[in-house]
């Protein structure tokens, strides 16, 4: 008996084919562009051995956006295309970035698109200006390609749909268990230095989507240890004064080996060498930008292995956090608590977090029009003069008096001719010496409080070095140290609280100066309680 043949559908094959070699296309291509994304970080040995198991995360993201590809646009190649293009324009992105700030691209990145819109200045002008102009075109011209070669075809919609669902599908699944894959670096606390890494393992778009989910995971508020300064808190300091010093450290430190004329900090300098004062390195988890991150870590006491994947920009999710925020904490003894910052508020969210955490008084921009200025911003000198103002008029029948305040004189991007610098080099280095001119006067400011009978503490710091070439590569902390001091007055001869003297160097994160913060005043109080016992 003879079987009849069965009808074959003679495009069935090529529908196949064409899929199968726009995804293999795809998955090469987007391989080799994310090893461009990585080029920079391997040429300072910052990359890890390669893991078999986690190219299998790179690839399902991918499979899975250019099944959302091909669904919009109806076309095999030109969805590759769109996908390569797409990819390749965030290596690039990731490359600039890395580059100057030693970090590869984050998730958290695209929520400064607003903030890149609203001031762009700060932050396109570590972008050279021929790759801006050719990434505004590429898009520009991608948008247009996009509906000029979209097309009404059903089947690769469908087939387009089917690879994002099991692109996407499959790779959620490995992000939200573990045993799939044996191994996922995504549930464990990432800090922000070693994202490379993960990127080599699962390629960029895995890493963005798995740090992204992470990130929106639910988490318990943080909780701080219970505070009592009640033991003597008459004696806590009635002036209490917190400075973070914008790209403030120290020059002989971080240009080593360059041929150069030292640059002396004779106010930091003289300072450090009292024996009453608390000194050390800062180690802030970024370099050269992330002002939020010291801020934050200063200001909340959360340490990158509490906040997990939310320490990449820890100012989104400070609003649940706000019951350790140091003015919370401090308000039982501190009636007034200011915080100063002569620029626009709205930068992470402050003018609305900031009330939050527990400052009663907020002072902006609009306190500093007509200010000096150095540069494009508000001079550290104004800045200084509006702090001695308040502390010249503080009424103690007010209550105890608090201030946070941020400088913002030395922010970049720096550039020759910046008030008359011959280079960007010299203007930073001017700058640095208008924070040591106001580390100075703030020091003398309280000294003169001291002697009519206000007690005072001083804490100065420095948020991050600046993103210069010069700086020394690598992403040890050795390499993203700044200064950080605490000084009583009148002075204390009371032993640092690590048990440390006071003239040794004390390494610490910003959370850890945090609780060193409140050991100060908490130490201020018990000595003196112990004093009025005897």
């Amino acid at each position: 008996m003879n079987i009849p043949d069965l009808p074959v559908n003679p495009g069935l094959g090529s529908m196949f084919a064409k899929a199968g070699f726009a995804t293999l296309l795809t998955l090469l291509s987007c391989r080799a562009v994310d090893y461009l994304a990585l080029s920079g970080a391997m040429k300072r040995g910052l990359t890890h051995p390669l893991d078999s198991k986690g190219w299998w995360l790179g690839e399902l993201a991918w499979l899975g956006l250019l099944g959302l590809f091909e669904l919009v646009t109806g076309t095999w190649l030109f969805s590759t295309v769109c996908v390569v293009v797409l990819m390749g324009a965030l290596a690039i992105a990731s490359r600039v970035k890395e580059g100057v700030l030693r970090e590869p691209l984050e998730f958290t990145d695209f929520i400064l698109i607003t903030n890149i819109i609203k001031h762009p200045a700060f932050y396109l002008d570590a972008v050279p200006r021929p790759l801006f102009g050719a990434a505004f075109l590429v898009i520009i011209g991608l948008v247009g390609f996009i509906i000029w070669q979209s097309t009404t075809a059903l089947t690769p919609r469908f087939v387009g749909a089917c690879e994002m669902v099991v692109g996407f599908g499959i790779l959620w699944g490995c992000l939200r268990h573990t045993t799939i894959m044996g191994r996922n670096d995504f549930t464990r606390h990432t800090p922000p230095q070693v994202v490379t890494a993960h990127v080599q393992r699962h390629g960029m778009l895995a890493t963005l989507l798995g740090h992204s989910l992470r990130w929106m995971e639910p988490r318990p508020a943080s909780t701080p240890d219970p505070l009592n300064l009640s033991l003597g808190q008459e004696a806590l300091p009635d002036l209490l004064l917190i400075v973070q010093g914008e790209s403030w450290a120290e020059p002989d430190q971080i240009f080593t080996g360059l041929p150069q004329t030292p640059v002396p900090l004779p106010a930091l300098n003289r300072i450090r060498s009292e024996p009453s004062t608390w000194w050390g390195d800062l180690v802030p988890s970024g370099f050269g930008a992330y002002t939020m991150r010291t801020e934050h870590g200063v200001l909340f006491g959360l340490a990158d292995s509490q906040l997990a994947h939310r320490a990449f920009d820890p100012y989104m999710t400070a609003a649940e956090d706000i019951a350790c925020a140091l003015p919370n904490r401090l308000a039982r003894y501190y009636r007034q608590r200011l915080f100063i910052h002569p620029h626009d508020l709205r930068f992470y969210n402050r003018d609305h977090l900031m009330p939050k955490a527990g400052f009663n008084g907020l002072v902006g921009p609009k306190a500093f029009q007509g200010a000096k200025s150095c540069g494009p911003y508000v001079s550290d000198k104004a800045l200084g003069l509006d702090i001695m103002r308040r502390l010249e008029g503080y009424n103690p029948a007010a209550g105890r008096l608090y201030i946070h305040a941020v400088t913002m004189e030395n922010h970049g991007p720096w550039q020759a001719g910046r008030a008359g610098a011959a280079t960007a080099l010299d203007a930073w280095l001017m700058h640095v010496r208008h924070s040591d001119d106001l580390l100075g006067e703030l020091d003398q400011a309280l000294e003169a409080q001291a002697l009519r009978g206000h007690s005072g503490m001083l804490v100065f710091f420095g948020d991050h070095r600046p993103a210069f070439k010069e700086c020394a590569p690598g992403r040890s902390p050795a390499t993203r140290t700044t200064p950080w001091l605490i000084k009583r007055y009148p002075p204390s001869n009371d032993a640092h609280p690590d048990q440390t003297v006071s003239k040794q160097n004390v390494t610490l994160t910003p959370a850890a100066l945090h609780k060193v913060i409140l050991e100060a005043l908490l130490r201020t109080t018990t000595a003196r309680a112990s004093e009025a016992a005897q």
